[in-house]
């Protein structure tokens, strides 16, 4: 009898030993506009942003459904793109804070306009899900001639690797499968 609970109190503990704790993720997309100020007059000169107007979310979907549209974000400034420095709480709202972990950006002129973009990887956490990857884009032009900058920001969820749990998974079938195989031979 104590052979019995104890082969399944160890069968307890191997298997609380080898239980992974999944991660809860945040997951969607969300995207925002409003107003920018440079410290130039010109985008393609730029080097960051030193102020933000009127910023809101324009659409949101998975985790990010809850925030509703046109909600307000806080926005941080200065936000360095040139060179960058990355950002931690460029924006947050609803419960959730977005930091720049790189970006890059371009320059160019399309039809005599300026424009500006910038892409990147950052982290999003917030409201008791895990800290995420998340890829982005911002982009800006020169400012109409009612002076007013408007600029979009867009975050995707970022693919994650699974850390190798897939293979060691794959390794153990196969180990499995190899003493299945010894076995029917012998």
């Amino acid at each position: 009898m104590k052979n019995k609970w104890f082969k399944i109190a160890a069968g307890v503990i191997a298997m609380a030993a080898t239980a992974t704790i999944q991660a809860t993720p945040i997951t969607g997309s969300i995207s925002m506009n409003g107003g920018d100020t440079l410290n130039t007059a010109d985008v393609t000169t730029a080097s960051q942003i030193t102020g933000w107007n009127n910023v809101q979310v324009q659409a949101d979907s998975g985790t990010f459904a809850s925030i509703a549209q046109n909600a307000n974000v806080l926005m941080s400034a200065p936000w360095i793109f040139n060179p960058s420095t990355g950002l931690a709480n460029l924006w947050s709202v609803g419960g959730f804070s977005f930091s720049v972990t790189s970006d890059v950006f371009t320059t160019y002129y399309l039809n005599g306009i300026g424009w500006l973009s910038i892409s990147g990887n950052g982290t999003i956490s917030g409201n008791g899900y895990d800290t995420t990857p998340f890829i982005w884009n911002f982009s800006t032009s020169n400012p109409p001639t009612t002076g007013t900058q408007n600029f979009t920001f867009s975050a995707t969820t970022a693919t994650v690797p699974d850390g190798g749990a897939t293979v060691m998974l794959l390794g153990a079938a196969l180990s499995v499968m190899g003493l299945f195989r010894k076995k029917l031979i012998a």
